[in-house]
């Protein structure tokens, strides 16, 4: 049986049919499964902060958002 917390949603119907009826193309994409990222290799505190400042001065260089490093693509580019 389906949830009737809220009667004009459809995401309860749409994780229903995903998970037990796999039918993954009514999933909302927050509902799909995400692509797990590697493990992050262990910095030492020292680079760390290298790293955190050089990222800071090329968001501030590029007027760029300070979530851009948090993003799907960056963090495939960042992993390699």
């Amino acid at each position: 049986s389906f949830s009737t917390i809220n009667e004009l949603s459809d995401s309860n119907l749409r994780s229903h049919l995903g998970r037990i009826h796999k039918l993954t193309d009514f999933l909302y994409p927050s509902q799909r499964p995400q692509e797990k990222l590697p493990k992050p290799v262990n910095l030492t505190q020292q680079r760390k902060k290298i790293l955190d400042e050089a990222a800071i001065q090329a968001i501030i260089d590029d007027s760029h958002s300070f979530n851009i490093f948090r993003k799907s693509g960056m963090q495939k580019f960042l992993s390699l």
